[in-house]
């Protein structure tokens, strides 16, 4: 019977009229019912006794944050909240008295799972690209559960989160939300009673991908394509309400009724999900940018019958939160991202606040396993950002951002975001201030369940996947006394100019000077021209000079961004605004490209570092073998070198390992042979110029200019920075650099730790990448956070690397802090972005306060590598620099 064959799809029981007594009670079959619905998660059990804590200062997420208060979990639920609370006989006690507890973060916007570390081509289902219009497929079905980032993320307070399909498609399908636990399938994953979400995208990223796979070309055939679908939804949901009806009626004859059911529609699961959006059953989260398009696809959504739930990314959300708030439609976004997109141009960090402020329901999001590392950050950051421009959020509302609100845009509030009784136990314990750049996880619960305690096991719960390839935990080397910096092998030819000018004084200040064995200390310093002549006590004013009270606040040398494209590019995926990486260039050996040549001194990401404390970036060339040659300057008003002060060269640049570019031929030894060979030649080059030219000397193995250009590192006036991250090519570079002579800097370098005693006895200083530590890649397997710490307790100079990025050049201070959480000293981070780099590359007038430095001056509210610390004025060249830049023109043109 055809009924028969209703079997093998979903069904949706109809009522029927009741048969009468006398009537023979013949069933009525069921209405076969359209769904493309998420997998249902199993209801999990609670498997953890009574669980006490005791003392902390609970940030609850509804509008208080409770000193020395006590939280008591039973059967995996908040079962009081309060002082003086008893476990129940047997019951688990926490003492936190000094620890901080907050609800597990909840991040609404994820690929982990279907973006899975390391990135690979056989991990990348994330985006379905076979069509621009995919809405039958589902994120549950290709969710990795041994996903490295998955444990990782748990371990920085991420307990639940929803994964999204990619945004390449105009409707990429169904997401799913999971808690962050272990398990053998996604299923095993998935939040109990979390409401379907569809994810949607309009924009830059479905015309990018389709433009030549048959469109949409262009943002209004997007649109089109959109309105066409949603259409055809509306005809598909009409016969199928004719079916239903249809079949009711077939139902109410009884014994009349024809024998067999009316016919059901022709079964669409792509439109199945389209339906459920029409008829408020999934929520719609669309991946939007711009302030025009969120609000065409709010005229879009109120056309067609239904609410957008909320807009992700939406860096432009502030400048119509009034429409937003109207339309009950939330937003997901970030605070710091910007730039690698023409329509990421005007992010502005206050957004949150400006949202919040206008009562949008706003919550922030990490769309990557990096951000997920310091999701709590984010909220600090965006707390610190309105304070700082007058327009204040609560820590409370800022604690939202990453709990309560996100679980309202999911429809999970009643179940976690927030401390309250009968809530899940989904808890995270701080081992200080939740936004502190110094802050780490402590202990982590879901339903009730520890499933993270660092004071256990340091380490996340490794994956299968992770077995057997990432090395295990080595013990911090025992610390040994730090004095003065490893000299470097070189020195600088440069000397300090005679001081001449108007002096100013900077009193009262406490001074962290960055030279060797000095200490902060309060003091003045006194600056005549662009050149300090003074720093430090009793240093006595001269008659006429400009005062600058500083007390209460900070006194450092101006920081410096190393390893970045600061001036190099202005939008990162736009071949057209960016110079650091030559587009079609096949050769390997560009030694003679010279990064400042394509310098822009007017590039708005200047003043957005700059406004972070950043007066010097020492800028690269990306891509081959030999990269070519960086440079440093200053970040001051100015269109020429002259003006800021370019030092060029200061270093030639090489790529090994598949992270740092693909080595040639696909061979490390390949590279490796190669380099070896150009540095022979180079050397040849300047012993037999003469027959070279008279061609009457063997063929070389590039253009005469290249080896000229490498002839200044064999012969030790210019150091080569290796970027390299496994540690067989760290040693491999350590070994190039023994045979061949070369004064080396190693960059990136995120198993660094695992060769440190040979670096150290190398005296090779390494520029680390703080971000690189997750197993992004084979190169990355052993990436740590505590790198930097490791490294330097081995005794190895140790500054930090931008990762060749422009416009979060600024996060460096940022990524400071956390080496130093990990157990990297303070002032050692510190002289990180300051002393090292200056001295790293031979700029021995930066990065100290010290007679005869360059008058690069930052005056900060506060300790300089925490989140909630503004640098006050920022002064270059002796000169104080205005504290504007693209963002805030932005933020007060809406604010």
């Amino acid at each position: 019977m055809r009924f028969g064959q209703a079997t093998a799809v979903s069904v949706l029981l109809v009522a029927c009229n009741a048969a009468r007594p006398e009537e023979p009670t013949t069933p009525c079959p069921a209405a076969i019912e359209r769904e493309n619905a998420e997998p249902v998660a199993p209801e999990k059990g609670a498997t953890a006794g009574p669980l006490l804590i005791r003392g902390a200062t609970v940030w609850t997420a509804a509008g208080q944050v409770l000193a020395l208060t006590d939280v008591l979990v039973e059967k995996g639920r908040i079962a009081a909240v309060g002082r003086g609370l008893q476990p129940p006989g047997g019951g688990q006690v926490i003492e936190a008295r000094g620890r901080h507890l907050t609800p597990g973060l909840v991040d609404p916007h994820s690929h982990l799972g279907v973006y899975p570390l390391p990135h690979l081509a056989g991990h990348a289902d994330g985006n379905e690209v076979g069509a621009p219009l995919t809405p039958a497929v589902r994120a549950a079905d290709a969710l990795w559960p041994q996903d490295p980032g998955i444990a990782r993320a748990l371990a920085a307070g991420v307990t639940t989160t929803l994964v999204v399909p990619g945004s390449a498609n105009l409707v990429g399908g169904l997401g799913t939300t999971i808690h962050l636990i272990p398990g053998r399938s996604a299923r095993d994953l998935l939040f109990p009673g979390a409401p379907a979400t569809v994810k949607m995208a309009c924009g830059e990223n479905p015309v990018r991908t389709y433009r030549r796979k048959g469109g949409p070309h262009t943002r209004m055939g997007s649109v089109a394509r959109m309105r066409k679908l949603l259409t055809r939804a509306e005809e598909y949901r009409r016969r199928w309400r004719r079916y239903r009806e249809q079949h009711a009626a077939w139902c109410a004859k009884g014994k009349k009724r024809k024998p067999l059911p009316p016919e059901p529609p022709k079964r669409d699961a792509a439109l199945d999900t389209v339906v459920q959006v029409l008829e408020g059953k999934a929520q719609v989260h669309w991946h939007c940018y711009r302030a025009d398009e969120m609000l065409l696809m709010l005229e879009l959504a109120r056309d067609h019958g239904f609410v957008i739930r909320a807009f992700h990314h939406a860096v432009e959300a502030y400048k119509i939160r009034d429409a937003l708030a109207r339309a009950g439609t939330g937003v997901v976004t970030w605070v710091n991202w910007w730039g690698f997109k023409a329509e990421m141009m005007d992010t502005v960090p206050e957004s949150p606040a400006m949202l919040s402020r206008a009562g949008v329901l706003t919550a922030l999001h990490t769309d990557s396993p990096v951000v997920a590392q310091r999701f709590v950050q984010e909220a600090a950051q965006a707390y610190y950002h309105g304070r700082s421009a007058g327009l204040p959020i609560s820590e409370d509302q800022a604690i939202k951002l990453v709990t309560l609100n996100p679980a309202r845009l999911l429809g999970i509030d009643d179940q976690v975001g927030s401390i309250a009784v009968g809530k899940r136990a989904d808890l995270v314990l701080w081992d200080g201030h939740p936004f502190s750049v110094y802050t780490r996880a402590e202990r982590v619960l879901i339903d009730g369940q520890l499933v993270y305690d660092r004071s256990r096991a340091p380490e996340p719960r490794r994956s299968d996947f992770e077995l057997g390839m990432v090395p295990d935990q080595v013990d911090l080397p025992a610390p040994r006394p730090v004095g003065q910096l490893p000299e470097p092998a070189w020195r600088s030819r440069r000397r300090p100019a005679e001081a001449a000018g108007p002096v100013l004084a900077i009193v009262n200040g406490r001074l962290l000077p960055m030279t060797d064995g000095a200490e902060a200390r309060e003091g003045t310093v006194l600056i005549r021209g662009d050149r300090i002549v003074a720093a430090g006590p009793g240093v006595a004013v001269p008659a006429g000079a400009s005062v600058v009270d500083a007390r209460g606040l900070w006194v450092t040398p101006g920081l410096i961004a190393a390893d970045t494209t600061l001036g190099l590019v202005e939008i990162s995926q736009e071949a057209r605004a960016r110079d650091h990486q030559p587009e079609h260039l096949r050769t390997e050996v560009r030694a003679a490209l010279r990064a400042w040549d394509g310098l822009n001194l007017s590039s708005a990401a200047i003043p957005i570092a700059r406004l972070q404390g950043f007066t010097t970036a020492l800028i690269r060339p990306y891509g081959g073998l030999i990269s070519g040659q960086g440079a440093a300057y200053d970040l001051g008003d100015g269109v020429t070198g002259q003006d800021v002060r370019l030092v060029a060269p200061v270093a030639m640049h090489v790529a090994l390992g598949v992270d740092s570019g693909r080595p040639p031929g696909g061979s490390r030894a390949l590279a490796l042979a190669r380099l070896r060979r150009l540095l022979d030649e180079a050397r040849a080059l300047k012993r037999n110029r003469g027959a070279v030219e008279a061609r009457r000397f063997r063929r070389l193995g590039a253009p005469i200019p290249e080896l000229e250009a490498l002839a200044e590192v064999v012969e030790g006036r210019l150091p080569l920075v290796v970027s390299a991250h496994r540690a067989s090519d760290l040693l491999a570079a350590l070994r190039l650099a023994q045979e061949q002579r070369l004064r080396i800097v190693l960059s990136g370098a995120a198993e660094a730790w695992r060769v440190a005693p040979a670096i150290a006895a190398a005296r090779v200083p390494v520029l680390v990448d703080v971000d690189r530590a997750l197993p992004e890649s084979f190169d990355t397997m052993a990436g740590r956070f505590d790198n930097a710490a490791r490294l330097h307790r081995a005794g190895v100079t140790v500054g930090f690397s931008g990762d060749g990025t422009a416009h979060d050049a600024r996060l460096l201070r940022q990524l400071a802090g956390i080496a130093a959480a990990w157990g990297m000293p303070r002032e050692a981070a510190l002289r990180g972005l300051t002393a090292v780099p200056a001295r790293v590359f031979g700029l021995e007038d930066r990065g100290v306060l010290a007679p005869g430095a360059l008058a690069n001056v930052v005056l900060w509210d506060g300790d300089p590598l925490e989140l909630g610390t503004t640098a006050r004025r920022v002064i270059i060249d002796g000169k104080e620099m205005p504290p504007v830049s693209r963002q805030t023109r932005l933020r007060d043109r809406y604010r």
